[in-house]
């Protein structure tokens, strides 16, 4: 490695620094006027998310929404309850849903969207997903349970997304024995064969009424 690209690398990574710590302040300033607390708890949570950002856009992001639902009498406490490094905080939330009553609901939608191809929409998830019709037949209710899975999902123009693609990393890799009890290639199977089950309710066999669907086959060879 050159002396040049070191030289470079070591700017770029000042320069992230000092966009990380901009972007610090700018969301801690907004967590301010959302909870109304004084200055000096500003610059206490500032000095900690300084000193455990590790320079990481997203762990801030995700730090400050999980504050949003603190008090502000105790935010401090909930500030360093939450750990340095998004693996650790990753951590964090996945036993959050671990301890939660609704467990095997939330890993349900977890293990879902953590196989998908692509992105699904609420309407597709309700089809797909093994929980009760009570909740996927409301699609407010399914917001619900989706918002509940530990900050690892969020919901634009009513498709399901990771909040980062680290996210779905994490559940694959360092989570699988949980997300997947029965295993990743079960879940596969499951949802190929429950889009088979959607898919032959809604599909009509001969749609035109042909009667015999070969017929015009038929007809242009014998002519």
């Amino acid at each position: 490695m050159t002396q040049k690209t070191i030289l470079n690398l070591e700017l770029s990574t000042t320069r992230i620094a000092e966009a990380v710590s901009v972007y610090i302040r700018y969301k801690v300033t907004e967590l301010q006027e959302m909870k109304g607390f004084d200055d000096g708890r500003r610059n206490q949570i500032i000095l900690y998310l300084d000193g455990n950002a590790n320079q990481t856009f997203l762990w801030v992001a995700m730090v400050c929404e999980r504050l949003q639902s603190s008090r502000s009498w105790k935010i401090l406490d909930g500030l360093k309850d939450l750990p340095a490094g998004l693996n650790a905080l990753y951590g964090r939330m996945i036993r959050y849903v671990e301890d939660s009553e609704d467990a095997d609901l939330l890993f349900e939608v977890l293990s879902l969207v953590s196989v998908a191809h692509r992105p699904m929409s609420l309407s597709e998830m309700a089809a797909i997903l093994n929980i009760p019709s009570e909740i996927t037949m409301n699609e407010k209710i399914l917001r619900e349970v989706i918002c509940c899975c530990g900050s690892f999902l969020t919901i634009r123009d009513d498709f399901v997304y990771f909040i980062h693609q680290s996210a779905q990393e994490f559940l694959l890799h360092q989570t699988a024995s949980l997300v997947f009890p029965g295993g990743i290639e079960k879940k596969h199977i499951y949802i190929a064969l429950k889009s088979l089950s959607v898919l032959s309710g809604i599909l009509k066999r001969d749609i035109y009424d042909l009667g015999e669907p070969d017929l015009s086959l038929r007809y242009q060879n014998s002519v």
